[in-house]
């Protein structure tokens, strides 16, 4: 097997950095969480799927309720 090295100074490491950012910032919302989905299943494949939760949670509030009702 051969080894190959590519060798790059800091600079072009940083305008590759801000294409790809770039790039990324262009792409819809959606095609961006894809493509972490993407990532995520390559680094972990053969685990069940696991997409983005939305969580709520619902306090009850402290203090004065007459505030919030309009009562002084």
């Amino acid at each position: 097997m051969e080894h190959v090295v590519h060798k790059s100074t800091l600079a072009k490491r940083d305008e590759q950095a801000a294409a790809d950012l770039r790039y990324w910032l262009s792409q819809p919302m959606e095609a961006r969480l894809a493509e972490v989905e993407r990532l995520r299943e390559l680094a972990y494949p053969g685990y069940a799927r696991q997409d983005f939760q939305r969580v709520c949670k619902i306090v009850p509030l402290k203090g004065n309720l007459n505030l919030l009702q309009g009562n002084s």
